[in-house]
Order: structure tokens, then C-alpha cells, then sequence
């Protein structure tokens, strides 16, 4: 389904947010 494969791309989406966030607060820590 169409649908399934847009969530699943979100979802890929979120995850690299969270990625990048957890980077970010690392380089704010040093």
C-alpha cells in the first residue's frame, strides 16, 4: 500500500530527527 510506505518513510523521518537532535545535544555537552 501507498499509504504504509508514506508512514513508514515518516516514521524513517522521525527517527533521523531524533538522531540529530541526540547529536546535537552531544557537541552542546562538549
Amino acid at each position: 500500500d501507498r499509504l504504509e510506505r508514506m508512514e513508514e518513510e515518516q516514521l524513517d523521518k522521525d527517527h533521523l530527527g531524533d538522531l540529530l537532535i541526540a547529536l546535537g545535544e552531544k557537541v552542546k555537552k562538549k
